[in-house]
């Protein structure tokens, strides 16, 4: 065995390195070789989720990005000015603003 283990077993645990169980060994081996002791549970789970979940996950994280909020803030400002002072003779959408409710509703 290598002596750094077992230094490091006498050190962090005051013990022997062939009096520990299977369990301790493998983990002082591991940190003794500076290898991860857990498993990357994210990465794990993220290999078994299907196409529509990892797509679902996509569309969640634009759509509460605050870089997708301000776009859509200044959009709807912007839909408003259209609609109220340049296209103030003949709007595409006048003042209740039905269309932009209609997409609203189909965005959220």
């Amino acid at each position: 065995m290598n002596t750094d283990v077992k230094q490091l077993a006498e050190q962090l645990l005051h013990t022997g390195f062939d009096t520990l169980p299977e369990r301790d060994r493998r983990v002082l081996t591991r940190m003794a070789k500076r290898m991860h002791i857990s498993r990357d549970l994210h990465t794990e789970s993220q290999e078994k989720l299907g196409f529509g979940e990892r797509l679902a996950d996509q569309v969640a994280e634009l759509g509460g990005s605050w870089g997708f909020i301000i776009l859509f803030g200044v959009f709807l400002l912007v839909w408003v000015v259209l609609n109220t002072a340049i296209f103030a003779a003949h709007p595409v959408d006048p003042y209740p603003f039905i269309f932009l409710n209609l997409i609203l509703s189909m965005l959220a």
